[in-house]
């Protein structure tokens, strides 16, 4: 929310803040902290940072005042993750065959609601400018809306190259990251037309949209 750009490191088991105007770097969640192995992550409405811990199964948060707490630790391969337009509510997917779709308790109090399961390793997604979520099946190589209000599935694009993030740009034009080919592309919703925004090296994870519209790759090769 303060414009700097956060990136989780699954591997170096941090989460770096990163000031993409001066490059200074500061530690947000350090390591030894109280996320450990985070993946993806997102903000709640309160200034809460929820992050993903898919190797112990956990969404751990760390809250405004700089403490920690575990909001679930029995969600195996967890791993995408986003929040509603209002950052009220939390959603979550399992990168792994079978795996689910979810909303979570953002206290961690109440029990996760499946809203879809027995996906083809779904990874990072986001509530679409309808209020419906969009995510990627990377192995399938497809694009998918959950409708929350209708609670229905249905598959929007296909014969995408390892599809492993969504996101949506300012004007509300859906963008993915083509991990296989190295494309960032972007989809016109209402005609299915596919333009590459960028070329870089193949095994993107992940990309965020910054508020005047600059994109942020990351790669997990």
């Amino acid at each position: 929310p303060d414009g700097r750009l956060m990136v989780t490191q699954v591997f170096g088991s941090q989460v770096t803040a990163i000031d993409v105007d001066s490059g200074q770097h500061t530690a947000f969640a350090a390591l030894g902290g109280g996320i450990a192995a985070p993946d993806d992550g997102a903000f709640g409405v309160d200034g809460t940072f929820f992050a993903t811990e898919p190797m112990n199964a956990t969404v751990s948060a760390r809250q405004p005042d700089g403490t920690y707490r575990t909001v679930r630790d029995d969600l195996p391969g967890v791993n995408g993750m986003t929040v509603s337009h209002d950052r009220r509510r939390l959603f979550a997917d399992e990168f792994r065959p079978g795996g689910r779709l979810l909303e979570l308790d953002p206290a961690g109090e109440k029990d996760p609601v499946v809203l879809a399961d027995d996906l083809a390793m779904p990874n990072a997604f986001a509530m679409g400018p309808d209020g419906a979520l969009w995510f990627p099946q990377v192995l399938a190589g497809e694009i998918w809306r959950y409708d929350l209000d209708r609670r229905t599935l249905e598959r929007r694009f296909t014969d995408l190259a390892t599809p492993t993030a969504v996101k949506f740009d300012a004007q509300g034009r859906l963008l993915t990251s083509e991990g296989g080919s190295g494309r960032l592309t972007r989809i016109d919703l209402a005609t299915g037309a596919r333009e590459t925004l960028a070329q870089v090296n193949p095994g993107i994870d992940n990309f965020a949209v910054a508020h005047d519209g600059r994109l942020f790759v990351s790669h997990f090769t």
